[in-house]
């Protein structure tokens, strides 16, 4: 009997070791897949990466200074009416779309413009990780991506915060990109705008990055869907531990 429950003990050792083991594989290539990215500050609303090399150095955080059009949802700087406010991105947006850093109600335009190698035809893309509460994308005027509808009122926008990658970025003839990012917020309560940094990069490199993210959630998913279904035939099968069925649920 007694070496009967100590070898249930360290079977239960055994299998929380295998567990945390994977998961921290897991967690370790997750956050290598998004934190293997550059960082070039923007600066008065511009980049310059007309001499990046993309197949080298790869994705990149688009932080820094971005131009912000307070209560105007513009796709173009020809509808600008007023001049742009300087916004740190990352960063809350309510200091300067409201006035009061406790208010992140309302909407607004980020604008970037971004300078590559001109006369090359070469696709990018960008990410958006979190704009909340709903965004839209627009390069040199065409909408390139969205989550939830990007409206003036509460009553025509529809809230979805969810990262997106944007479809196909190409440069004029003259190497220009650029950027009208739109953002919308009348639900959620905290900190809002472009909280999380926005990647930019060739599109092929963001493609294979959000596969990858999406490959280790499922992996993740399936890991803990089986963790549960083996607890839970554990408990029936012989070991009528209660605990065994409270940690599947956890």
């Amino acid at each position: 009997m007694l070496a009967n429950k100590e070898g249930h003990f360290w079977f239960k050792i055994i299998g929380i070791v295998l567990f945390a083991i994977v998961l921290f594989v897991l967690r370790f290539l997750w956050v290598s897949t998004y934190i293997n990215t550059a960082e070039v500050a923007v600066e008065n609303g511009e980049i310059d990466l007309s001499g990046w090399d993309f197949s080298e150095e790869g994705i990149l955080d688009l932080s820094g200074e971005w131009n912000f059009y307070p209560h105007a949802l513009i796709t173009s700087l020809e509808e600008v009416s007023e001049p742009a406010k300087k916004i740190h991105i990352p960063g809350s947006w309510s200091e300067r779309l409201n006035g009061d850093a406790s208010n992140p109600y309302g909407y607004g335009t980020y604008h970037l413009r971004i300078h590559v190698a001109s006369g090359e035809e070469v696709a990018y893309s960008m990410r958006v990780a979190g704009l909340r509460s709903s965004s839209a994308i627009f390069v040199n005027g065409v909408e390139l991506g969205s989550s939830g509808k990007v409206a003036e009122t509460k009553e025509t926008a529809h809230a979805y915060n969810v990262p997106y990658t944007s479809s196909t970025i190409r440069a004029d003839e003259s190497g220009v990109i650029d950027i009208f990012l739109q953002g919308t917020n009348f639900e959620d309560p905290r900190s809002s705008g472009l909280v999380r940094a926005v990647q930019f990069g060739l599109e092929k490199d963001l493609d294979k990055m959000t596969e990858v993210s999406t490959l280790l959630q499922v992996i993740t998913a399936v890991i803990f869907l089986v963790h549960a279904i083996l607890m839970v035939l554990i408990y029936f099968v012989g070991i009528r531990e209660k605990r065994l069925l409270y940690f599947a649920l956890v």
